[in-house]
């Protein structure tokens, strides 16, 4: 699915808006890995027939939870992992 995403929170830390940056563009990717659910987000022009072991998304959301809004619009939660390897909360608003 192609969305236009607002990322909720700055690692680990919420922000004081949904729209305090800019929205990235990209398709979401919804896949297990290890067992475990990802949504992934995708450049939008990023062939995926030519996704490799080494590719990396733009965003990845670890054990994601869907939440809607009037005005078709929802939102996604869950964790991201960061550099250091510990996991941190995050939210992706206005997905559509």
């Amino acid at each position: 699915m192609f969305a236009k995403v607002h990322f909720g929170y700055r690692d680990g830390v919420p922000l004081a808006s949904g729209h305090a940056a800019p929205p990235v563009y990209g398709k979401m990717i919804s896949e297990r890995v290890r067992g475990i659910q990802a949504v992934k987000l995708w450049p939008h022009n990023f062939p995926m027939n030519a996704r490799t072991k080494h590719s990396e998304p733009l965003a990845a959301l670890w054990r994601p939870e869907a939440s809607c809004f009037l005005e078709m619009e929802f939102g996604l939660t869950g964790l991201v992992r960061m550099a250091k390897g510990q996991s941190v909360a995050q939210r992706w608003h206005e997905v559509r």
